[in-house]
């Protein structure tokens, strides 16, 4: 899964807003994801026994921010932005700013429009203070796509870049 965004307030318990299965692999790169539901047992993400999970350029936000939120700890996650994910590899914790839990109010404040009020308004583009937060957190590689979800370019491969799909 390259440049893709996906958004999730999924009102039930123990629900993931991606879930990599019983034996699967998983190669995310470039791509924007958010649990935006506050339920303790939720994760923006979660493997159950999956093979093999790598995860780059990505952000990762769960309004469940508690430690060990991020559902795939055998997962490699490099220069990636996120709550729950591991502190090393280039990656940049997205914290709740010392106030529990990391909620709507935080999350409009790193993208343009990730709320709705409805669905089809629902925008996760960075916003001004989110691409001066997560700026050249991401390292752009050979494999990667030259382009973000809009079609608006990346940089050179070895230069730094935005995580997620969207360049600002």
């Amino acid at each position: 899964m390259r440049n893709s965004t996906i958004w999730s307030n999924y009102n039930l318990a123990t629900r993931s807003t991606v879930r990599i299965a019983n034996s699967a692999s998983a190669d995310i790169s470039y791509s924007t994801i958010i649990n935006a539901h506050s339920n303790s047992d939720t994760t923006d993400i979660s493997c159950h026994n999956a093979l093999e999970t790598s995860i780059r350029n990505s952000i990762f936000i769960s309004s469940n921010n508690e430690p060990g939120s991020f559902g795939c700890p055998n997962a490699s996650i490099t220069n990636s932005a996120g709550t729950g994910i591991p502190p090393n590899n280039g990656n940049f914790i997205i914290d709740n700013y010392g106030n529990p839990p990391f909620d709507d109010e935080h999350i409009t404040e790193l993208f343009l429009n990730p709320t709705g009020p409805s669905l089809e308004e629902i925008d996760l583009r960075l916003s001004a203070r989110g691409a001066t937060m997560l700026s050249n957190i991401a390292i752009r590689q050979q494999a990667d796509l030259p382009f973000d979800i809009d079609g608006d370019p990346r940089p050179p491969v070895g230069s730094p870049d935005y995580p997620g799909a969207d360049v600002p």
